[in-house]
C-alpha cells in the first residue's frame, strides 16, 4: 500500500514539475534589425531580417509569421519550421513580402511555438523594427 502511494506521489511531483517549472526555450535581441536599404521594401521583394538569438533546448519549433502594417491590413504568411542550434547565434533572414500588401509603414511579427515536453508549450512573440512598403 505503501508503495503505490508513495510512487503517486513521486509521478504527482514528477508532472508537476513538467507542467509548472519555468522553462526557457529561446530568447530573442529585439526588435529584429531591417537590413534593407532605408528600411524600405518593395511589393513581392524581399525583406532582410538580422535575428539574434539564444536558444536553450533542443527542441524544434513552428514559427507562426505576419505582417502589419499601420492601416491595419494585416498579411498572413505561411507558417515554417526552425531548428537552430542551441547555444548564442545571429543570422540574417529573409522574407518575402507579398505583392497584395499595402503601402505604406509595417512590422513583421512572428510567434515562435515549441513543444518542450507532452504537457507543455511555449510560444515566444518577436517584432522586427518599422520598415516601408514601396511600389
Amino acid at each position: 500500500m505503501w508503495i503505490v502511494l508513495t510512487m503517486a506521489f513521486v509521478l504527482v511531483v514528477y508532472f508537476t514539475y513538467l507542467i509548472f517549472y519555468p522553462f526557457k526555450s529561446i530568447e530573442f535581441l529585439q526588435p529584429f534589425k531591417v537590413l534593407n536599404e532605408n528600411s524600405k521594401v518593395k511589393r513581392g521583394g524581399e525583406l532582410l531580417l538580422e535575428v539574434e538569438y539564444i536558444k536553450y533546448t533542443e527542441a524544434a519549433s513552428v514559427v507562426i509569421r505576419d505582417i502589419r502594417c499601420a492601416d491595419g491590413n494585416r498579411v498572413t504568411l505561411t507558417p515554417t519550421k526552425s531548428d537552430v542550434d542551441k547555444g548564442e547565434g545571429k543570422t540574417v533572414t529573409s522574407i518575402n513580402i507579398p505583392a497584395k500588401i499595402s503601402l505604406g509603414v509595417c512590422t513583421y511579427h512572428s510567434t515562435i511555438v515549441h513543444e518542450i515536453n507532452h504537457f507543455r508549450v511555449i510560444e515566444t512573440i518577436v517584432v522586427s523594427e518599422p520598415f516601408e512598403v514601396i511600389e
